[in-house]
């Protein structure tokens, strides 16, 4: 698989602006792997104790579809202490925050 390198550049810069706009109470990973969709987000628990998030993009996603999986999948960490990760009203008015923060309104 390719790599887009704006792509990264440009998702990391979401990535720290949704985690200064928008912090969820864990921290969280940013990775790029090989999926069969657009990315995911899991929650695991460190050594310590810790709850830890992870959000994994595909490796090859263009600039657009990075952004936009990211925006997704941050929404999943907001309202996930609601409801899981499901795709229900909660996830979609965190959703709605975030894509806000990074689009701006429409």
């Amino acid at each position: 698989m390719a790599v887009d390198r704006p792509a990264r550049k440009r998702a990391r810069e979401v990535f720290t602006t949704l985690q200064n706009g928008l912090p969820v109470p864990f921290e969280v990973s940013l990775s790029w792997v090989a999926l069969e969709g657009f990315g995911e987000t899991s929650f695991v628990e460190s050594k310590d104790g810790k709850r830890k998030a992870r959000v994994r993009l595909r490796s090859d996603l263009n600039e657009a579809l990075a952004v936009e999986t990211l925006v997704h999948e941050w929404a999943h960490l907001l309202s996930a202490d609601y409801y899981g990760v499901s795709h229900d009203a909660v996830w979609g008015i965190a959703y709605s925050d975030t894509y806000k923060l990074i689009y701006g309104d429409h």
